[in-house]
């Protein structure tokens, strides 16, 4: 075992992560039909929102790590105390910088990986979607139908495996 044969072995398998022809890989590719309007609302503001900056690439996130709570002090306002796991990143550097920033997820069946968070505080998606205008993209109060919009568009992010579509 080498350095590089561990890490084509791991590049292997994270392509395996990656479930094709979702409704929105299909829209990508020119189906128009793929996204309901409400999904294609939901794209809409996901980028308007600034989402695309951090949850990119083909997995949508898994790139990066960004810190929690760019807009307020989501620790703070979630009103539990803190843990070890609220460090982030600062647990494996132990660089300052690195407190409460955390490895942005993939977005690809994320509506099926309830629940949300590295403290697990979203049950539901459109929790999550709440959380993340509020705190990442500084809409202090998210309008219920842009959350269902955002939430229906991460929906479309379900693929298939072995030609049948997640559950």
């Amino acid at each position: 075992m080498t350095k590089e044969t561990l890490t084509h072995a791991i590049g292997e398998y994270e392509k395996t992560l990656i479930t094709p022809n979702s409704d929105f890989d299909r829209y990508l590719k020119g189906d128009k039909t793929a996204l309901t309007e409400q999904q294609v609302r939901g794209y809409e503001l996901f980028k308007q929102h600034k989402c695309d900056t951090c949850h990119t690439g083909v997995a949508m996130g898994g790139q990066s790590y960004e810190y929690m709570g760019l807009y307020g002090d989501y620790f703070k306002d979630r009103g539990t105390p803190l843990t070890d796991a609220d460090e982030g990143r600062f647990a494996q550097t132990k660089d300052p910088f690195d407190m409460h920033r955390f490895k942005v997820p993939t977005l690809r069946n994320i509506a099926l990986t309830a629940p949300y968070f590295h403290d697990a505080s979203a049950k539901e998606l459109k929790d999550a979607v709440s959380v993340m205008l509020k705190y990442q993209s500084n809409v202090k109060q998210p309008a219920q139908k842009d959350v269902e919009d955002i939430t229906s568009f991460l929906e479309s992010l379900t693929g298939e495996f072995k030609g049948e579509k997640l559950k």
